[in-house]
């Protein structure tokens, strides 16, 4: 399978090491390289589907994004979401993502399975999520994640 991550930020950086670690043949940048099997866009939220109507047709194409609809990735006719549901930090070198979850919404099964495929290569554990359930896991995530960390200092300085 060949990859382009879309976005070198936390969460391209990130899938782009584990890709990497799983012997894929992957690219990180700015934009779509030719001759890929799947392109994934790993950008800010409101870019996502400007970003998406830059890609020619043709590969597979998905997003990382817990909150925004699939319907963003058009033109693609094959489209997916696989949205990690963890926190990932910046400038790590580990393999942060092994073992979470990842929510996988597609536009059809076979993108669904090849979503499915690619999270399990990336050490991933796909979870199907459909679409008009993703902003739930979406939300529980982010509380989890960046809510936690206030509560806990609270209860601290309680104590």
């Amino acid at each position: 399978m060949k990859l382009t991550v879309i976005g070198p930020g936390r969460a391209g950086t990130a899938i782009h090491q584990h890709a990497c670690h799983a012997g894929l043949a992957c690219t990180l940048g700015r934009t779509a390289t030719a001759d890929v099997d799947v392109v994934l866009i790993a950008v800010p939220d409101p870019a996502v589907a400007e970003v998406a109507q830059a890609i020619p047709v043709g590969p597979l194409v998905g997003m990382v994004s817990g909150s925004v609809p699939l319907s963003a990735l058009a033109p693609h006719a094959h489209a997916f979401v696989m949205h990690p549901m963890q926190t990932i930090q910046p400038d790590r070198d580990d393999l942060q993502l092994t073992g979470c979850a990842a929510g996988i919404t597609s536009t059809d099964e076979a993108t669904a399975a090849t979503a499915s495929e690619l999270a399990r290569l990336l050490g991933m554990n796909p979870v199907p999520v459909a679409e008009a359930l993703r902003p739930l896991p979406h939300i529980a995530s982010v509380f989890a994640s960046n809510l936690l960390l206030p509560s806990l200092v609270s209860a601290m300085e309680v104590l």
